[in-house]
């Protein structure tokens, strides 16, 4: 069952890593690639790092989807890649154990998608449930639904279960795009931006389900239908909590990054008869325009590297330091004349709503553009930020960086 609460008035392989260690010196940034970059951050030493494993993943002939909307998980044993038009595990050689069609995927769930096809899948690994969460939305420009589907154990060979949650209703004036997922120890939380199938305004849905029930198979939770963006932000983000905390559970958006804001919101009480609270928030950070077109050779198609929305997860993590941190990474317009895009990281204050540190990865030579960039951190402060980048000499490509955010 689902309380409905509702308000008048949308490259890489986006892995979430768990569990990961990153051996560097003291305060020092670990840069592996045949690029330059400007970090702006303090560092004492540059070291160089190697890539463990590195395969192919899906191919557009194989999905038959452009764009793929990349996103990825990591767990104890497998990989698992969610893509538009493909569902993809892997064992941690890179070899596919499994690949079947997104549609195959939720058909397999118990969630037929309604429409033609499912879209802009997520998926994150729990730790501390020992499950796998998985989302999308379907049917694309008409009345459609929140997919959501758990693993049957670690193992996502073993089978998953899902469901089919109705975007907006009763009303049905309005279809969900772009969904986020995100989890805490209570909670497993999905949001969306609401586009009118006619007229009608922009808003967002922010979908919060208790845990437990979930994984049990008796999903419940409520549902805070078009919620006004000047309230939310638009592309809403559920954090992922690295600390397994129960509610409440913050979302963040970028809000207004042109004149420095991001925005905080938070699911209070048990997630069945939950509320929303978006009362204040703000959090000052360094203004950033949107991020041009990536260039690539051969031209005149550039890429599409998107705009100031999180596109990746944002996590939340007490740190070993005592610090209680958001950390995330987003694509904002390069500061090199002639480049396009750049990634600003941050981290955040959770205690206190403010801006910790933030830095800027991008190319000073300007012959390169980075972004769609994703960010894994654990709770000794060592970061991995993996990104997409291509170039006028450069066709796309994977970077990444290393860094232990100790002191910084």
């Amino acid at each position: 069952m689902y309380e409905v609460i509702g308000k008048s008035v949308h490259g890489m392989l986006n892995l979430f890593m768990q569990n990961f260690r990153v051996k560097t010196a003291a305060t020092s940034v670990a840069i592996a690639s045949m690029g330059t970059f400007a970090i702006s951050m303090t560092a004492q030493a540059t070291t160089v790092a190697t890539v463990g494993t590195n395969f192919t993943g899906t191919s557009i002939s194989q999905s038959g989807f452009f764009p793929p909307d990349t996103m990825g998980a990591v767990g104890p044993n497998h990989i698992v890649e969610l893509i538009n038009g493909s569902y993809t595990v892997y064992n941690k050689n890179g070899s596919v154990l499994s690949r079947i069609s997104l549609n195959q995927f939720w058909q397999n769930a118990g969630a037929t998608p309604a429409g033609n096809f499912a879209f802009d899948p997520r998926v994150n690994y729990d730790p501390f449930s020992g499950r796998w969460f998985a989302a999308s939305v379907d049917n694309t420009r008409g009345i459609n639904n929140f997919l959501v589907a758990v693993s049957q154990s670690s193992n996502p060979l073993d089978g998953w279960n899902g469901y089919a949650i109705p975007s907006d209703t009763p009303a049905n004036t309005r279809w969900a795009d772009f969904d986020t997922l995100g989890f805490n120890g209570q909670s497993v939380t999905l949001s969306a931006n609401m586009f009118p199938i006619g007229s009608g305004t922009i808003t967002t849905t922010i979908l919060t389900l208790d845990k437990a029930q979930l994984i049990a198979g008796n999903p419940t939770g409520t549902i805070f239908q078009n919620n006004n963006p000047n309230d939310t932000g638009f592309t809403v983000q559920p954090v992922v909590d690295l600390d397994n905390r129960n509610n409440p559970h913050p979302l963040l958006s970028g809000y207004n990054t042109p004149a420095g804001q991001f925005k905080r919101s938070d699911i209070t009480g048990n997630p069945a008869t939950a509320t929303l609270s978006t009362t204040g928030g703000i959090i000052s950070v360094t203004a950033y325009d949107n991020p041009l077109t990536a260039r690539q050779p051969g031209g005149p198609n550039n890429v599409n590297t998107g705009d100031l929305r999180f596109s990746s997860n944002v996590v939340y993590q007490l740190d070993s330091l005592g610090s209680n941190s958001f950390w995330g990474v987003q694509t904002v317009k390069s500061p090199v004349s002639g480049a396009a895009s750049a990634l600003r990281w941050f981290e955040i204050d959770a205690n206190t709503n403010s801006l910790r540190q933030e830095g800027l990865i991008y190319d000073p030579t300007g012959l390169e553009d980075y972004y769609y960039g994703s960010l894994a951190v654990n709770d000794q402060r060592e970061v991995v930020i993996g990104f997409s980048c291509s170039g006028p000499n450069l066709f796309m490509a994977l970077r990444f960086v290393l860094c232990n955010g100790r002191g910084l």
